[in-house]
């Protein structure tokens, strides 16, 4: 077995996932908030991985939910709004948020947004997503988990004048606010694509054009 299947139960779920999910002794060691923040996230990440239309995907469900508990029905797709909404287990409020995956054409990306080769590219693909986007900012940060804090970028853009946080990483767009709580985000660094494009320039490395791809 190589050191990536390593990373994963037999149901294909993260290890770490696992122990903020299922492992009793993790409760005492950290912070309340940390935990149930995680828990959310965790469950909306791994919703996210999951392809609609497919009948792999009600065997995924069942399976989640027989083995781990993970109750996928606090999740529902709101037909008016376009968007999902998550009901936390804990204290009743509603996240909502979007798949990435969603909003592309490309089968070859909405494929790797919807599987574990998603994972690893945040820096990257933040780049590459405001190259394409009609205006945007890249965040940089640490997010806080029950299991460690990692540096981790993120795109921000305005939706409806109001700020949405783009995740690759998690095949993720969400209202920022709800974003940083359930991640503990805590910022370092913004640039915004000016910034970026004007910097390119200035070093001689921008060679492509930008062309915008999604409808906000």
């Amino acid at each position: 077995m190589d050191k990536e299947n390593q990373k994963y139960e037999k149901g294909g779920i993260n290890k770490n996932t696992d122990k903020i999910l299922f492992d009793d002794e993790y409760y005492d060691k950290i912070d309340e908030n940390v935990l149930k923040n995680s828990y959310s996230i965790e469950v909306i990440e791994i919703y996210t991985k999951l392809r609609e239309k497919r009948i792999f995907t009600k065997l995924l469900k069942f399976y989640y939910k027989k083995k781990y508990t993970v109750d996928f029905s606090k999740i529902i797709y709101n037909k008016e709004t376009g968007e999902y909404e998550y009901k936390d287990e804990f204290d009743g409020e509603i996240y909502t948020f979007n798949k990435l995956s969603n909003l592309l054409d490309e089968q070859e990306i909405k494929d790797e947004l919807e599987s574990d080769k998603r994972y690893k590219k945040c820096h990257s693909k933040s780049i590459e997503l405001i190259s394409v986007l009609p205006k945007g900012v890249i965040l940089t940060g640490y997010v806080k988990k029950s299991y460690g804090k990692f540096l981790h970028s993120v795109v921000e853009i305005e939706k409806q004048k109001r700020p949405y946080i783009i995740d690759y990483t998690k095949n993720l767009i969400m209202p920022k606010e709800q974003y940083f709580k359930l991640t503990n985000f805590e910022e370092i660094e913004r640039i915004s694509d000016e910034e970026f494009f004007s910097d390119l320039i200035a070093t001689g490395q921008l060679d492509f054009s930008r062309k915008r791809i999604f409808n906000f």
